[in-house]
């Protein structure tokens, strides 16, 4: 993950994972980017910095949300809809999400 991507999830509201100053909140839920652990953020603040990020990712002008980041959110265990490994997961690879097809024409 580069230092510019990083630094939009801090002023977003995330806890650096390198920060041992900043007291982590209860209930706080792991950001990981790629599968490194890069910080915390709130549960109360977790939904509207996911949809931040996700507003960033598709608008043209924000060019700093590369387009081929996949989000995915996890809703803790004391929100309406838990899941089981609550967090903020960020692939950045686009390898995720495409494959390659063949196109066999039929007549």
């Amino acid at each position: 993950m580069n230092d510019f991507f990083q630094q939009v999830l801090v002023n977003l509201g995330m806890i650096p994972i390198e920060d041992r100053l900043t007291p982590i909140k209860p209930f706080s839920l792991h950001v990981m980017v790629d599968g490194k652990l890069v910080g915390f953020i709130g549960n109360k603040e977790a939904p509207q910095i996911v949809d931040r990020l996700r507003i960033m990712k598709i608008d043209k002008d924000e060019n700093r949300i590369p387009e081929k980041t996949e989000i995915a959110y996890v809703p803790s265990p004391i929100s309406s809809s838990p899941g089981q490994f609550p967090g903020i997961f960020i692939f950045t690879g686009a390898a995720r999400m495409l494959r390659p097809g063949n196109l066999e024409l039929t007549l």
